[in-house]
């Protein structure tokens, strides 16, 4: 039995989002013949400078073939996300939907939903009916606050989508959320997400929200097979020593490992849910070891995504992490499959990248803020 993942997010409803795209097959080289390369590129995040020295650092050549792939989040936070954005359409780079671009999206057609009420009419060219992925019921969905009076964040978030024009927003609404690249030896079937997948589920049923939110798996059944485990062991230790007794995680972890070696709680992993935190499993992990479980007649598949920048560059079996904090002044990375020594191989690509001043300054802040506590824990 596959496990199972459910959308329990409290996202406005999609309407015409584009779930599921294609590569065209002659962007893949997918011989060592093929001349030209396949660039993924992670989270950019409106680091226009960086993603310029990137493709120099790539040697990146449109006449040569080569094709580009955002690892989506292009936008937001960095010094020029119209400039990215136009960059991108120019050079006919492919890209998924990260959940930067959805919030970006989601603030506009809120915006002009607002505008719309008010005035009973707007501007043709400011009209959102040409953009997908968004909800005619969003008005209703969004929180009643965001209506009335928008707070910090929304009204940054509005303020970069009205810094890109009518097309480069158009274009940013036709990103799919998952990308299927095709068949590459050694690699099997490539897919690029923003954030992740859960293992088992086809790629037609898994929960749009989570393919752009999720870092890891939560397992409820397992959650509470440990929770009675826990108790079942305090009460235990407590009764004999005649006190209330805490158990340590390492002897759970003992009980729970012995009780799996007797063939229980084999279907406690049947449910999976997707969430945005790091309390669960990492979904990357949960996927390379569903495919190496996989039986020979059944083809890999390797996903490639961004999101995850706390985690950095994490490069697995299967899934590989581009995400490389490039907008808090880490690096901008690329995976480059190109053709190597007779077969289709990659090598990472990354430069330096500076600090965009809105995060400088929310470090600054952050570092403000930690001062101010420990001088007065001193007190």
């Amino acid at each position: 039995m596959p496990p199972m993942s459910y959308g329990t997010y409290a996202r406005p409803p999609l309407k015409d989002l584009v779930e599921i795209s294609t590569l065209p097959a002659d962007k893949v080289p997918t011989s060592a013949s093929s001349s030209h390369r396949l660039i993924v590129i992670g989270d950019v995040h409106g680091q226009i400078n960086e993603l310029k020295a990137l493709l120099d650092k790539a040697e990146y050549s449109k006449k040569r073939g080569d094709h580009i792939i955002f690892t989506g989040d292009l936008i937001n936070k960095g010094v020029d996300s119209p400039g990215v954005v136009q960059l991108a359409m120019d050079l006919g780079a492919s890209s998924v939907r990260g959940n930067h671009e959805d919030r970006i999206l989601l603030a506009w057609d809120n915006e002009n939903s607002r505008n719309i009420l008010g005035s009973k009419a707007a501007d043709k060219g400011g009209k959102i009916a040409d953009l997908k992925g968004l909800s005619p019921e969003l008005v209703d969905d969004m929180a009643e606050p965001a209506l009335d009076g928008q707070s910090g964040t929304q009204s940054a978030e509005v303020q970069v989508a009205r810094s890109l024009n009518k097309k480069q927003r158009e274009w940013l609404s036709n990103l799919p959320v998952i990308l299927k690249v095709g068949s590459l030896p050694s690699y099997g079937h490539v897919v690029v997400v923003h954030a992740g997948l859960v293992p088992d589920i086809p790629l037609e049923s898994q929960d749009p929200w989570a393919v752009m939110h999720m870092r890891t798996l939560v397992y409820p059944a397992e959650q509470l097979r440990r929770e009675r485990t826990k108790k079942m062991l305090e009460d235990i230790r407590s009764e004999q020593a005649g006190k209330r007794v805490s158990v340590p995680d390492e002897e759970v972890d003992r009980e729970l490992q012995n009780s799996h070696d007797r063939g229980e709680g084999r279907a406690d992993r049947n449910v999976a849910l997707p969430v945005e935190g790091r309390g669960g499993k990492p979904w990357s992990e949960a996927w390379d070891e569903n495919q190496e479980k996989l039986n020979g007649d059944i083809e890999k598949t390797t996903v490639v995504y961004g999101h995850d920048a706390k985690r950095g560059l994490n490069v697995g079996k299967f899934a590989f992490g581009l995400d490389s904090s490039c907008v808090k002044g880490g690096r901008l990375t690329a995976m480059i499959f190109e053709p190597q020594g007779g077969k289709v191989g990659h090598r990472l690509v990354s430069v330096e990248c500076q600090m965009a001043p809105g995060e400088k300054a929310k470090a600054n802040e952050e570092q403000r803020r930690k001062k101010r506590g420990d001088d007065e824990q001193k007190r």
